[in-house]
């Protein structure tokens, strides 16, 4: 079987010092003894549920996932949602796999996609929740993008977390966890529809 290419940096290693427990609290501020930031305010999630995958976004799936086997392809799902991250009228793509062979016990590749002509560029590779991914689009930008958020399970304390990522100027990157209570999800697990890239 050929090597999956999966970026094992964007599965972040989280340490004791940057332990905190939710709050309720959404007043935007950085806290001054720790790296979790508090957000408030999802812009409108610009999402078309009624568009399907184009066959060149299968494609450059495919060659994110960096397999040719059919095996694997054929069982891969995902979920999908378009909106423009850098305010240049052209929508980037949101795409989050969800299949045990390309991921982690507990996490999966979250891909983001820019639109080139008719291809798809992979803009960055990180990483969301296995089986049950949930990402929101924040009001702060960062290098010009808007910044991101995905939940996933932690381990110390153990439980399901919200991770910021931010724009570096060339790609996406968690940067640390985040307390938020997010009223706007452009890929909602509960309620999008599912995937598959050997189906239309």
């Amino acid at each position: 079987m050929k090597q999956i290419k999966f970026l094992t940096a964007a599965i972040m290693t989280i340490t004791a010092s940057s332990v905190f427990f939710p709050s309720t609290s959404t007043q935007a501020i950085l806290s001054n003894k720790s790296n979790i930031r508090v957000e408030k305010n999802f812009i409108k999630s610009q999402n078309n549920k009624q568009a399907k995958p184009s066959t060149a976004l299968k494609k450059a799936i495919i060659d994110a996932l960096g397999t040719n086997d059919t095996g694997i392809i054929d069982k891969v799902s995902f979920y999908f949602n378009e909106v423009d991250l850098n305010d240049d009228k052209v929508k980037e793509t949101i795409v989050a796999i969800q299949y045990s062979l390309v991921c982690s016990n507990r996490y999966c590749p979250l891909y983001v996609f820019q639109k080139k002509g008719s291809e798809y560029k992979l803009k960055a590779t990180l990483a969301s929740q296995k089986m049950e991914p949930f990402v929101a689009i924040l009001p702060m930008k960062t290098s010009g993008w808007y910044n991101l958020a995905t939940q996933k399970f932690n381990y110390t304390p153990r439980g399901l977390y919200w991770f910021l990522m931010k724009f570096n100027g060339k790609t996406y990157s968690e940067v640390s966890r985040v307390d938020l209570s997010p009223k706007k999800l452009i890929i909602n697990s509960e309620k999008d529809e599912v995937f598959n890239l050997s189906r239309p």
